[in-house]
């Protein structure tokens, strides 16, 4: 991934799938991209660790950067809000993986109107999933209630939750650096 037009195609084009693997070989600027849809876009359930919301591949992003990422979402239905909105794998053996990134000059934000997780890096990790060597130099994150159900805010990630019926729990996601 080279630049902001080749990351907004990660999970809506088919030549970029949620579950391949990407290494980021340049610093990306998002700052005029006014809105980023959440990779594997918001809406998804809470807790999945696969379907076509879900990332579950890896993306390394080798140390670089990705500057001015801005990030607004205020929904009635199910929302996990990150530059990823949801992260995790089904399988032990191939497990999501995020790592090596910077975030700089983030601003992420929204008003929750239902059941809402919101983070800079990701709404919500499930199932097996890898999270290392991620910083965020720079940024704010704004989350207000607005008769919805805020399930988590974080300044990574929002909420680790893995529903009972995918076989996976909480000891299966490693976030590490």
């Amino acid at each position: 991934i080279r630049s902001a037009a080749e990351l907004m195609k990660i999970g809506s084009n088919a030549k970029y799938p949620i579950d391949g693997d990407y290494v980021l070989v340049a610093d990306i600027d998002l700052s005029a991209t006014p809105n980023f849809t959440p990779i594997g876009g918001s809406e998804s359930e809470c807790g999945i660790v696969e379907g076509k919301n879900v990332f579950s591949g890896t993306f390394d992003g080798r140390g670089h950067t990705i500057i001015g990422l801005k990030i607004s979402v205020s929904d009635t239905d199910r929302v996990h809000v990150g530059l990823f909105g949801s992260v995790g794998s089904k399988d032990k053996n191939d497990p999501a993986v995020v790592k090596n990134l910077i975030l700089k000059d983030v601003n992420v934000s929204g008003k929750a109107k239902g059941t809402a997780t919101y983070g800079v890096l990701c709404g919500q990790v499930s199932g097996h999933a890898v999270v290392d060597n991620i910083s965020i130099i720079s940024g704010t994150l704004n989350v207000e209630n607005d008769s919805g159900d805020i399930l988590g805010v974080g300044s990574l990630i929002g909420q680790c939750r893995t529903k009972q019926e995918t076989g996976c729990n909480n000891t299966t996601i490693h976030i590490s650096n």
